[in-house]
């Protein structure tokens, strides 16, 4: 892991970075982010080792409905931001995640690295 954006900028502003570097490296990003996520209690919100089955949009509720498998049991939780991770630093051809949506026309998709610079679509009707 590293960053080759400003970590000011990314940094939580209830606790902030206090080290030198602008641009820091993976064993000091995780450091900051491990300390950060237990003080503050974020940890507890944040589902590790598990792997997404499926993530659905309700326009209803505005919220996400997501199918994921822990420890090979699948379980369900609803929840307003869903973090999609990105490619690493191959700005030809980023990773696209796969999903059923992405094969349909219906459901346009940004990839970061590839994707159109404005979008005039909401978020809420992307998918």
């Amino acid at each position: 892991m590293r960053s080759d954006s400003s970590i000011f900028t990314l940094s939580f502003p209830y606790e902030p970075w206090t080290r030198k570097e602008g641009v820091a490296d993976g064993e000091h990003i995780r450091e900051y982010l491990t300390t950060t996520a237990h003080k503050y209690g974020i940890d507890r919100h944040i589902r590790f080792n598990s792997h997404v089955l499926a993530a659905d949009w309700d326009s209803a509720t505005d919220t996400w409905t997501l199918t994921f498998e822990q420890g090979g049991v699948a379980q369900q939780c609803r929840s307003r931001f869903v973090f999609f991770g990105s490619g690493y630093y191959n700005y030809d051809q980023g990773y696209t995640p796969s999903s059923p949506a992405s094969n349909s026309s219906a459901a346009p998709w940004c990839i970061r690295s590839t994707g159109r610079k404005t979008w005039t679509t909401p978020a809420r009707r992307w998918w």
